[in-house]
């Protein structure tokens, strides 16, 4: 029984490595924007623009997605040692067009965004799609030097934003943020008081009030032109 349950945790190990953050990555953010093309069963991947981001706020300890559901997976190579150091599965609204009428007689792109914790050295990152036989199927790669000129950096610091339910660090809380839409400059305030409104619902409802400590929710003070 000693050697079974050796076994197992020794599996276990195996199929869930620990990546050590501060070995591969610093504490801000590259944000990758790509082009997703496609019809109803075909896609492909290509680069728009990077961005460095002064904040990262993913978990620092689940670096290696263990769930790996979704539609799609990212993944991360570190380029010196070829070790996998980050991966994240999603789904995108490409794959709901794909199950459309217009799917069927045309090619679209869409705009797509991944996040991930910026690398210290050069590294690999790799999209795939999965199949309708569940099977993830590598579509395209990218190599990345961090010290690459055209990673951009500037920032839109344009509009405020103001706390409505605070739990602590963003690594180990969920980040919420509510994007106003038809509150005018003059109507900020009505704008805040319905933010409240709604995280006191929020947190009546199951199983957000048994979690209430692990949520972070922000409000942004971007106003618009007409109210409604």
């Amino acid at each position: 029984m000693k050697k079974f349950l050796f076994f197992v945790l020794l599996l276990s190990s195996i199929v869930y490595p620990q990546i050590n953050f501060d070995d591969y990555f610093e504490n801000k953010q590259l944000r990758i924007d790509y082009f997703h093309t496609g019809d109803k069963n075909n896609d492909s991947y290509s680069i728009d623009e990077m961005l460095e981001e002064p904040f990262y706020g993913g978990s620092k300890v689940n670096l290696l997605d263990k769930f790996n559901y979704g539609k799609y997976k990212f993944v991360v190579v570190d380029d010196s040692t070829g070790k996998e150091i980050y991966t994240k599965t999603y789904s995108t609204l490409f794959s709901e067009w794909q199950t459309t009428d217009e799917a069927k007689k045309t090619t679209k792109t869409f705009s797509e965004t991944v996040v991930m914790p910026f690398p210290k050295t050069n590294i690999t990152v790799q999209f795939f799609t999965r199949d309708r036989k569940n099977n993830l199927l590598k579509k395209f790669e990218y190599k990345v030097d961090p010290k690459n000129y055209f990673i951009k950096t500037e920032r839109n610091d344009e509009f405020s934003n103001f706390k409505i339910h605070y739990s602590g660090d963003p690594s180990k809380n969920v980040d919420i943020v509510i994007i106003p839409e038809g509150y005018t400059a003059a109507e900020m305030d009505k704008f805040k008081k319905d933010c409240e409104r709604y995280v006191s619902y929020l947190f009546k409802a199951s199983p957000y009030k048994e979690n209430k400590d692990k949520f972070n929710i922000w409000g942004i003070e971007a106003s618009s032109q007409e109210s409604g």
